[in-house]
């Protein structure tokens, strides 16, 4: 008997023997309703490939990455319908349209149930078909199927007292949906936290899970306990998808630190207070564009190399004596620095007399 459901899954004489089912039991303020309708998120990991096949399975709704199922829950709390499993960015709309035919199929009066008089909401429009109990999401659902639905707030405007009231009767009705769910996340963990396992197994784990919870609903009514359960499973998703943002955030925003660290040092300047100067503001803003390393026109030599450049200079000295003020100033105003030496390379090469040095244009001459 508990695993009716995976056998006989919609079959309704099957449903009345195996659960005591009465003819007379419907729901309370929406008797022509057959069943309630929603959808079961579940979150999953990320799954691998390319970001076009990721985003399917994103759930904009709950910020993560799962899995949908859509069920439906006939009175007094019976899992009368399960569907397969479908990508988390699935709208609940978009689901129930697509599985239209089953619901038509199972809505559909016979002949019998077309002798009772049904002046209900929808009955105009679908004379031969019962109605079934749903939440605001599925706007635009009521043409095809014969849907019972709360009213949204028109935009700009309220909604009306008995638009208000209305509401609460439909939510009171369609709550059992929601109390299904809270059983079966109560009774197996399986079915609320982080999907693990093969997507292939998905499928046949919930229908069990399901299944079981039927025969439990059989010996133990739903009660409003039920629903407080699902409240906390969906406040726990929320919870994960704030964590998962705050934890991207924090690490984008260290990934903004240490470029900013990586391109500061490049520019040559990197205070200790922190602080950059305007000129360090347009360089930075520059080479976050370029990403480019920028060489430093202030880099000193090494002391090998300085030293080597130290017996050059010597050597220029002793070879010309007649310009050692020369060559000594030289050296001391530009402090072995590479295009210094390079003048000083051009005096020994080019300018052996005075004439020549003054045309270089030095401070000192």
């Amino acid at each position: 008997m508990a695993v009716v459901i995976l056998k006989h899954f919609d079959t309704w004489d099957k449903h009345a023997v195996d659960f005591g089912l009465k003819s007379w039991e419907t729901f309370r303020n929406y008797p022509y309703a057959l069943y309630a309708t929603d959808v079961k998120f579940q979150p999953a990991y990320r799954p691998s490939g390319q970001f076009a096949e990721q985003n399917t399975y994103f759930s904009e709704k709950h910020k993560l990455y799962g899995y949908k199922l859509e069920c439906s829950v006939a009175y007094p709390g019976i899992a009368v319908d399960l569907s397969s499993r479908e990508p988390g960015s699935k709208s609940d709309v978009t689901l129930f349209l697509e599985r239209k035919d089953v619901h038509m199929e199972m809505l559909q009066k016979n002949v019998k149930e077309l002798e009772i008089e049904n002046n209900g909401e929808g009955a105009a429009q679908h004379p031969i078909q019962w109605g079934v109990l749903v939440d605001k999401g599925y706007q635009g659902a009521e043409g095809i199927i014969r849907t019972i639905q709360p009213k949204r707030k028109p935009r700009g405007s309220e909604l009306s007292r008995q638009d208000v009231a209305r509401n609460r009767l439909v939510s009171s009705d369609r709550v059992l949906v929601e109390n299904v769910f809270g059983r079966a996340c109560m009774l197996w963990k399986a079915m609320y936290v982080t999907y693990k396992w093969s997507e292939v197994r998905y499928n046949m784990i919930d229908r069990i899970c399901f299944a079981l919870t039927n025969y439990h609903v059989s010996y133990m009514p739903l009660r409003n306990d039920d629903n407080v359960r699902y409240r906390s499973v969906l406040a726990r998703y929320e919870y994960m998808a704030d964590e998962a943002k705050q934890k991207r955030a924090r690490s984008q925003k260290a990934y903004r630190l240490r470029r900013d660290d990586v391109l500061q040092h490049q520019l040559g300047r990197h205070p200790r207070d922190g602080t950059v100067s305007h000129r360090n503001v347009l360089l930075l803003t520059d080479a976050q564009h370029t990403m480019r390393r920028k060489p430093s026109c202030h880099k000193r030599f090494s002391f090998a190399s300085n030293f080597m450049k130290i017996i050059t200079f010597l050597l220029l000295i002793s070879s010309q004596p007649e310009h050692f003020f020369y060559f000594f100033t030289m050296g001391i105003l530009t402090k072995l620095s590479f295009s210094g030496l390079e003048n000083i390379y051009y005096m020994f090469r080019v300018a052996p007399n005075e004439q020549s040095l003054k045309s270089l244009k030095l401070p000192f001459l």
